[in-house]
């Protein structure tokens, strides 16, 4: 009896679950079953991550094999420094031109306009062909009947409104011939025709007188246009006649003169002339 108490107590501790002797020391299972769940929720997040860092990496990768590196992007695109400069040497070209232009140009008001009036190239141009034409039929139609200088001044006098004086040429054999009347681009006057030395080998020449219209321009040293000044000489050179022929020309008061010969020595010997007589012409009215 005292042997089969003990007996069965151990067979009911051996009957026990073991776990229920360690004070629920076994009851870990339960936990485990909890920390694997939790272990295979965070592994699924960890994967779910992972696949998302992949797909990033993946998109990134094919980015910067689509896109050009910075290397070759110089390469393809020059810098705009580089670009640029043919563009600034050519605006400092033009600035330094510009300069200079403006420095050592002529100004706006000394540059070269259109004449208003009647230059006297195309004065004297119209002067020389009436004093050919005058001269040649003389030749041909032997129209070489003298006239008195006074006669040829009173018709001047009448024909001008104010008194004439024709020159006189010291030393050489004057035949005055006629008077006639012309017209010429910018005024209206008179033209006198005279011979020099003998009959059958004369120098012909012409006198112009002239009304002022203020239509006579002359360029001064600018190439400005001007009204032609008085008491100043121009000659100017014919085209198409004898070598040294040329028409002198002046303007006196109201009056503008000229003169043509053949022989240049007879023309400024007439012109001298003239001048002397339009001066005094002036001073004493």
């Amino acid at each position: 009896m005292t042997d089969s108490a003990p007996r069965d107590r151990s067979d009911e501790r051996s009957d026990e679950d073991p776990r229920d002797a360690d004070g629920g020391a076994f009851e870990q299972p339960a936990n485990s079953s909890t920390a694997d769940g939790a272990a295979a929720a965070f592994t699924d997040e960890d994967a779910e991550s992972a696949t998302v860092a992949t797909s990033a990496t993946a998109a990134a990768s094919a980015t910067a094999a689509a896109s050009p590196t910075a290397s070759e992007s110089r390469d393809e695109h020059p810098r705009p420094s580089d670009a640029s400069v043919p563009a600034i040497v050519a605006t400092v070209a033009l600035v330094i031109f510009s300069i200079f232009i403006g420095v050592y140009g002529p100004r706006l008001g000394n540059r070269q306009q259109m004449p208003g009036g009647t230059t006297l190239v195309e004065l004297a141009g119209a002067l020389s062909a009436k004093h050919s034409t005058e001269a040649l039929g003389t030749i041909e139609l032997l129209r070489d009947d003298p006239r008195e200088a006074a006669a040829i001044e009173r018709e001047a006098a009448e024909l001008l409104g104010q008194a004439i004086e024709l020159p006189e040429l010291p030393g050489r054999s004057v035949t005055w011939l006629r008077l006639t009347r012309i017209r010429v681009p910018g005024a209206a006057g008179v033209q006198v025709l005279l011979r020099i030395g003998p009959r059958f080998n004369a120098d012909f020449a012409s006198v112009f007188i002239l009304r002022d219209e203020d239509r006579f321009t002359v360029f001064d040293a600018y190439g400005r246009p001007r009204a032609m000044p008085e008491g100043e000489m121009f000659s100017v050179g014919v085209s198409g006649e004898a070598s040294g022929s040329v028409v002198h020309i002046f303007r006196a008061g109201d009056l503008v003169y000229g003169t043509e010969s053949t022989n240049r020595e007879v023309a400024d010997e007439l012109i001298a002339e003239l001048q002397v007589l339009a001066a005094r012409s002036l001073a004493n009215p």
